[in-house]
């Protein structure tokens, strides 16, 4: 029989998570085998194990990421309006998913702390993809012009990260009773408005 494994996933979801508080605290600058595996009561030789290191550490993190974005974008129900759907994967996906791992939305979209490589970038593909099939929907509804997948999706995901990094940063007008969400989702309507009148030939 082999050796049984020391290290298994639950451990890897423990210094992720573990991982995830310290950037937090500090940022990448805050991340060290020795503070992490006292942060997640464990040994430093659990992190090389499991990651091979803090390169393999934060590759990983670049990966949770996109995990925990396409999860949040797995449970928007899909209803009869195909656009409101696609406005709300930006305003109930995209926007909670950034407030609520705000420091895995800098480490994948500001930081580019991570080595990145071919195989982690996977997990990005895997959730535009997911941006991708509601696009697709509204173009089968009719909503938007036939072809323009690609383009809609890319200017949709970008007005989703630019408004999450204005929040992030605090840069919304301080006015009493301002409402961030409600900027969120005009904005993002006004992509899908602007698609759809390009369909219709209006100017």
């Amino acid at each position: 029989m082999g050796r049984p494994r020391l290290h298994d996933e639950r451990t890897e979801r423990d210094l992720l998570a573990a991982a995830e508080a310290l950037l937090a605290e500090g940022g990448v600058e805050a991340l060290s085998v020795r503070r992490l595996a006292e942060a997640a009561s464990t040994t430093p030789r659990a992190i090389y194990s499991v990651f091979g290191g803090m390169d393999g550490l934060l590759r990983a993190l670049f990966r949770e990421a996109f995990r925990a974005l396409s999860a949040t974008l797995d449970a928007l129900p899909l209803t009869a309006d195909p656009q409101a759907d696609l406005v709300a994967a930006g305003v109930s996906g995209f926007r909670n998913w950034a407030l609520t791992h705000p420091d895995l939305f800098r480490l994948a979209f500001e930081d580019r702390a991570a080595p990145v490589q071919r195989a982690d970038s996977e997990a990005g593909l895997e959730a535009f993809a997911r941006l991708l099939a509601r696009v697709r929907r509204c173009i089968d509804a009719g909503v938007l012009p036939p072809g323009s997948d690609v383009d809609v999706s890319l200017a949709f995901h970008a007005m989703c990260e630019g408004l999450a990094s204005l929040e992030a940063r605090g840069r919304f007008p301080p006015l009493a009773g301002y409402d961030p969400e409600a900027l969120w989702e005009s904005a993002l309507g006004a992509v899908v408005a602007g698609y759809r009148r390009r369909s219709s030939g209006a100017i």
